[in-house]
Parts: C-alpha cells; structure tokens; sequence
C-alpha cells in the first residue's frame, strides 16, 4: 500500500491533491495531510448556509468544498486528515477498512475509539457519554473510491463554533444542512496524550503509517501537473465553493430611525437575483437604487460592499454605521435596534 505524507497546509492544494491520487492510483494509497485553518463544505451543501462569513474573515478562515457528501467541518492543524484511495470494487468494504486503519492507530496510543452510526468515531468522555473526536465521509467516482477522516486532536473548538455558525437572521435554503454533533478533542479525553501537540500527534501517525505502508515521497509530473491544474480550476474557484449553492433566500429585518425594514434576497447559485425591501419605515430615498445594484452579484460581504460602494447606504436607514448596514444586508443577526 503506497503511502503518501502530505506538508502542505493549503486546503486547496491538499484537497487537489487527493482528487489528483484518487485520479491517478493504480492501487491502494494512504494519504496523511492537515489544513490551516478552513471550514470543508460538503458536496451538497450551501456553503452560505454553513459559515458565519464574517467571523470566517475575522479569523483569516479559507472556504472550500471538497468531492464528498456529509456536513460542514472546521479545521486547522490541530485537526489530522488521512484518506484512503482504492478502486471502487468492494467499495464497502474497503471503506470500512480505512475507518478500522483510523481505530487501530488510536488503540496504539492507548484509546478506546468505537465507530458510532455510519460516519463518526467517538471515546467515552469522564461523563461516561461517548463524545465524537472524528467523522468520516466517502464518495465513488471513475472506479475509483475516497474514505477520508478527520480527526480532532487539538482543534480550536472556539473557533470552531464561531465560524460554523451562521450568521442570517433566518435563511431558508435547499441543500443538506449540517448535524451539529457534540464534538471534543482527543487531546482532551486521553490523559496519556496531554503532552502531546498537533504537530507531534501528526508525526506519530506518520511513524506509524510508515511502519505499515510503503513510503512514497515522489510527485510525479503528472500528479504535479493534474494538482495545479484542479486547484486553480476548482478548489481556488469561487463557482465551485459558492456558485455550486442550491437556490436559497435570506431574511431579515431591523428597527432603524426611519422604521423597522425588512429585507428578502432570494439567491440562487450563490448570487442575489432579487431584492426586496418592505416595512413601516418613511424614507424620502427610493430603495430601488439598491436593489438595481445587487442584481446577479455574488453574495458575500465584499461583492455586494462593492456593489453598492457608489451609493451613500447611511441616508437611506439614517444611520452613520455602513458596516451595520452591511451586517443587515447579509443577514446577520443583529442584537440591538440601530437608532
């Protein structure tokens, strides 16, 4: 079995790369990787239903999709990815071979790590309850099939929960929407791994790979090229990380000096195809120079700022706080009234 130890830290490039072996392997391969800080978009999901993208640009969080299904996950290097690469024959099989290579290098380090449901491996907490340390996900495509886990060792849980949850007042969307699990680190539950870092825990996961698997440090040109070439056609892609998205509708509404206005933009494939403004506000301003504006513009906080960065928003809600504003626009939930 070729294994592959991955130093890279990019999402992109690492997500890339596993499309790339998944491609090109003619056998079995490991894959041993880790992202900076991201959030990893299901297949299927709206990714603007997932993120807070605010905190996700607060935090300098990259977003991209990757090929299989299942929910949103946070991940920076505290968090340990391996990936199983196989041809699709016997595809249950194999897949469930790969969550036993994950279970059977936690047992080496002394912890008891069960499969729970289809897609997560838990430890007992000091509660007794079992409490989810890594998911699993899977996908077949070209005779060719990816179990991949991830694994939390020593994740910014803090993070995690800021950038995971989003930010719209109420948004309505198609898609597959994340289960939230109660999640811990490993790190956390294991007494025996306390001294241990993220980047230690990944070492020590390579040592043991190796040990069992034949190390392979070569790219070949090939991969190299095909590597590059999906990074920059899809996972650096704004189509693919936010254009895939299902029609959706954001909704909010807000008290401000002139009246409480509500706002509804309905969306599809990630860009605002119509906005509309109703309430009980008296404004002296005609709304429909915004909403000209925000016509087939991507959703996200920096497109519809430049969007509508040669209007002056602050006379049409009597306000002085343009990034108020823009929170209201891209339905975030807004704690106080603005007066």
């Amino acid at each position: 079995m070729r294994l592959m130890i991955e130093r890279n830290t990019d999402p992109r490039h690492n997500l890339a790369r596993e499309e790339t072996l998944l491609n090109q392997a003619s056998g079995e391969t490991v894959y041993l990787w880790r992202n900076r800080s991201s959030v990893i978009i299901g297949r299927h999901q709206n990714t603007l239903a997932e993120i807070d993208e605010k905190a996700v640009k607060n935090h300098g969080v990259t977003v991209v999709r990757r090929l299989t299904g299942g929910g949103a996950v946070f991940q920076d290097l505290g968090n340990i990815n391996v990936s199983f690469l196989f041809n699709s024959e016997n595809f249950e099989e194999k897949a469930a071979r790969g969550c036993l290579m994950v279970i059977d290098f936690l047992a080496s380090l002394g912890v008891d790590a069960q499969l729970s449901g289809r897609n997560d491996i838990c430890v007992q907490s000091p509660d007794g309850s079992m409490v989810k340390i890594a998911g699993t996900a899977m996908t077949e495509r070209k005779g060719g099939g990816i179990f991949h886990c991830c694994v939390l060792f020593d994740c910014d849980l803090q993070v995690m929960e800021e950038v995971l949850t989003p930010a719209a007042a109420k948004f309505a969307a198609k898609g597959i929407a994340s289960v939230r699990s109660r999640v811990a680190n490993l790190k956390d539950l294991a007494p025996q791994l306390q001294s241990m870092s993220g980047d230690g825990f990944f070492e020590t996961w390579a040592d043991y790979l190796s040990e069992r698997c034949e190390f392979d440090a070569v790219t070949t040109a090939q991969e190299k090229e095909e590597t590059e070439k999906l990074m920059r056609d899809r996972y650096q892609s704004w189509q693919w990380n936010y254009g895939r998205n299902p029609a959706g509708k954001v909704v909010n509404s807000c008290r401000f000096p002139i009246g409480t206005v509500h706002l509804t933009l309905d969306l599809a494939k990630g860009r605002v195809k119509a906005c509309t403004f109703s309430g009980d506000f008296i404004n002296q301003y005609d709304f429909d120079e915004i909403t000209t504006c925000l016509t087939d513009v991507p959703f996200d906080r920096g497109s519809l700022a430049a969007a509508l960065g040669a209007i002056d928003l602050c006379k049409f809600f009597a306000v002085e706080d343009k990034e108020f504003i823009l929170d209201f626009m891209t339905g975030r939930r807004l704690e106080h009234e603005k007066n």
